[in-house]
């Protein structure tokens, strides 16, 4: 058995050791003529990086012995010695914390144990270590925040007192009872919920100061991309049971800043009520985008743990499958994280995650589907893009749909699926991605199925109009052709289309606007025909055809409120019905020829026909291979997100100023002038919700 008095022999022998190689390196230090003595003591110069440190730029050497390494900015200790000094650490405490990591690793300590494991106090440990590395690495340690904590409580074990008084916190109160590890409570359950409500008084700061910003749009979007995600950070490394009182004040707070910025103070009426359940929708589901941190609450928790798993495996395998063992066992898991681990996964296979992966093969490498353009609201990365949409998903066909009225049903299928919610994410940074503050609470507010500002009364009092009595939700106004506002809403959303495909063609394309039918390609069509397209563009396809395009804004309302047939249980029935009709107003298109008939129709709520869809896929993919190769994939997502912006925007500009009763303005025609890839480049990286705590 190894007394303590053998130990500390072996602890003084290795200092010696390690002394004596400080002078020998000493020596050479001095003889080594590019080192100010005077400048650089002794002993410090005697470290070979401490020289290099000494050292004008371009002159430091390495030891002998050694090859020749490239050094980095900054890289004063080289990545050698700091092993060197880690292994040389461990080396020196491994064998009075021999105990402590078997304990840990529920590994048998030995027979005999190496020391006895009074032989060293906790307190002699740490500050070995500490001197070690600010010895060996000149890192010096901070232990005042050195916590120590221990579920049982009680008195501090034996040294504890030594690292300083507020270091054990078994015997706090509860409220104190505890440690914050990266943003992360750990510790008796009223610790985490001293931390959690101070989080949340901390998060109301920023919430209060957005409703007296002067632009409603970027008050919107500070709220969607920053105030609403910060609750993902503690929802991914708390339980869902400890975070669900954070959670459901989380949601509370964001809503009540959503509210004082449409001008809602009441919530107690019940249209406000069912505006909340769409707000904390994902805004490809038909809501606003704002996360719902209870309802994605165990996603996010299952998600973090799967994330985790195949970096443990990787870089600790022992412990990655003890963490699986745990894992699969369940309920019956020892350790408190994993079974609240193992029970948001059943949670989400509930809620209706049918492919949701096993814990094994996750841990063999299975990694998530990733999504290159999420809608607002919603996660890029990670498995918790999959657990939440499964969650949100079930929610609205289960819960949501059911009690909207048949209208409020209609529009929310018109404001779902993809693209149909761009201008929420957009950045306003130049006049096409812009909302003015009254057309961005028109937007808001009919989003939300919500009283619109509009004046009240009959329909064309100040000018034409049917006579009938217009509502608050403003579908009369979107839906009656009467008013003469139908036919010019359509042109700024034609040319945001024009703008769109100039800037894919360039020079070498051509976009022809109101096109005559009859100067078209298209074959057997009548001299003397009157009719025009909205468009023409020419070499925007591989196979050089005519693309003769007509844009079309639809309403899957009618002008009496009534939802057009079949809307209330099917998506995009109102797009169907327009595209029937354009391709039975120009059957000459149709027929074979170097033409296509490219029918680019949106409803009012913001979804899109899936040839709109694709025809922004394939501008992108041939407008991204004038990129270099090494930014093709950042330019590919950069015009994705700048054009369906545009597109995005211009709908909802001109359906806010058709509600309004004013005419829309009109921007100039676009030229053929295309952004610089540098610009386009800024959007490539989306402005992602952060997850960080606040600070």
């Amino acid at each position: 058995m190894v007394t303590q008095e053998k130990a500390k022999a072996a602890l003084q022998h290795a200092e010696m050791v390690a002394d004596g190689a400080e002078a020998r390196m000493a020596g050479t230090a001095k003889a080594d003529p590019k080192v100010d003595e005077d400048a650089v003591p002794a002993k410090v110069a005697a470290r070979p990086w401490a020289k290099m440190e000494a050292m004008p730029p371009g002159s430091w050497k390495r030891s002998p012995g050694r090859p020749p390494k490239r050094q980095l900015p900054g890289d004063i200790v080289d990545r050698d010695q700091r092993s060197e000094t880690l292994a040389e650490y461990f080396a020196k405490v491994q064998w009075p914390v021999r105990p402590v990591t078997c304990a840990i690793r529920h590994e048998p300590v030995g027979d005999p144990p190496p020391v006895d494991e009074g032989s060293f106090s906790t307190g002699a440990i740490v500050r070995a270590g500490k001197q070690l590395c600010l010895d060996r690495a000149g890192v010096a340690a901070n232990l005042g925040k050195t916590r120590v904590y221990n579920r049982a409580g009680g008195p501090a074990p034996a040294g504890i007192a030594e690292l300083g008084e507020a270091v054990w916190t078994g015997n706090a109160p509860e409220a104190a009872r505890g440690f914050l590890a990266l943003g992360t409570p750990i510790g008796h359950p009223a610790y985490v919920a001293s931390h959690t409500d101070a989080r949340l008084r901390e998060e109301a700061r920023l919430l209060q100061e957005l409703p007296l910003l002067p632009d409603l749009q970027c008050a919107w979007l500070i709220l969607a991309m920053c105030a609403a995600p910060r609750a993902d950070h503690l929802l991914r490394t708390l339980p869902p049971d400890l975070s669900a009182s954070y959670a459901r004040g989380h949601d509370d707070a964001v809503w009540q800043c959503l509210r004082d910025l449409l001008g809602e103070p009441d919530d107690r009426d019940p249209e406000v009520a069912a505006a909340r359940r769409l707000a904390l929708l994902p805004a490809r589901l038909g809501g606003l985008g704002l996360q719902c941190a209870e309802r994605v609450a165990p996603a996010a928790y299952w998600a973090a743990w799967a994330d985790a798993l195949p970096v443990l495996r990787l870089r600790r395998p022992e412990a990655a499958a003890r963490c699986l063992a745990e894992l699969e066992a369940g309920s019956a898991s020892f350790a408190l994280c994993l079974r609240a681990a193992a029970a948001a996964g059943a949670h989400l296979t509930h809620a209706g995650w049918e492919g949701r992966p096993e814990w094994r093969t996750i841990h063999d490498g299975l990694r998530p589907a990733q999504c290159d353009l999420p809608e607002p609201g919603e996660r890029c990365q990670g498995w918790q893009h999959h657990g939440s949409r499964a969650c949100s998903t079930r929610f609205r066909d289960t819960e949501l749909l059911p009690a909207l009225a048949p209208p409020a049903q209609a529009l929310l299928r018109s404001q779902s699926g993809p693209r149909a919610a761009a201008w929420l994410g957009t950045v306003p940074s130049e006049a096409g991605t812009t909302i003015p503050p009254d057309r961005m609470l028109i937007a808001l507010r009919r989003r939300l199925r919500l009283p619109l500002p509009v004046a009240q009364g009959r329909c064309g009092a100040h000018g034409p109009g049917c006579g009938a009595a217009v509502d608050v939700y403003g579908d009369h106004y979107a839906a009656c052709p009467r008013t003469g506002l139908l036919a010019r809403r359509a042109k700024p959303l034609e040319r945001a289309w024009i703008r769109v495909v100039r800037e894919a063609l360039g020079p070498e394309g051509q976009v022809v606007p109101q096109q005559w039918l009859v100067r078209t390609p298209a074959p057997g069509v009548d001299p003397d025909d009157r009719r025009r397209l909205d468009f023409v563009a020419y070499g925007a396809t591989q196979l050089g055809e005519a693309l003769c395009c007509d844009v079309t804004l639809v309403s899957p309302l009618a002008r009496d409120g009534r939802p057009q047939p079949s809307s209330t249980t099917r998506d995009g029935a109102a797009l169907a019905v327009a595209e029937r009709r354009k391709r039975a107003a120009y059957p000459e298109l149709l027929r074979r020829g170097p033409q296509r008939l490219c029918v680019l129709a949106c409803e009012t709520g913001g979804r899109w026909n899936d040839e709109s869809l694709r025809l922004v896929a394939q501008l992108v993919r041939s407008r991204a291979l004038r990129a270099p190769a090494p930014l093709r994939g950042a330019a590919t997502q950069g015009w994705y997100r700048r054009w369906w912006g545009l597109l995005s925007v211009a709908v909802q500009n001109t359906l806010a100023a058709t509600l309004l009763g004013t005419p829309p303005v009109h921007a100039p025609m676009p030229g053929a002038q295309a952004p610089h890839l540098q610009d386009v480049l800024h959007d490539a990286c989306p402005p992602v919700p952060s997850c960080l705590p606040a600070r």
